[in-house]
């Protein structure tokens, strides 16, 4: 499968080493990749994660959305020159 969209690595689609080893392949294609990792977080982030953690996690997931979707520039996913 080739593609060029973005694409965003959930904790939940990939164990911790074949993300890294998706999103190295993604960077090398040159399509728009983001890795966001929260220390002391296993796959329950999003339900039991540090107050901040989980605030910060819906933060990036909204960039992405606003991004990606409404065509809004960020600097996050390098669209901003």
């Amino acid at each position: 499968m080739v593609t060029t969209r973005p694409v965003r690595l959930d904790d939940l689609e990939l164990i911790c080493r074949h993300r890294e080893e998706m999103f190295r392949a993604l960077k090398y294609r040159k399509i728009p990749t983001v890795m966001v990792r929260f220390p002391r977080e296993t796959h329950e982030l999003s339900r039991s994660g540090e107050p901040w953690h989980r605030i910060e996690r819906l933060q990036h997931i909204v960039g992405w959305m606003d991004q990606w979707l409404m065509g809004k520039k960020m600097t996050a996913y390098g669209t901003v020159n």
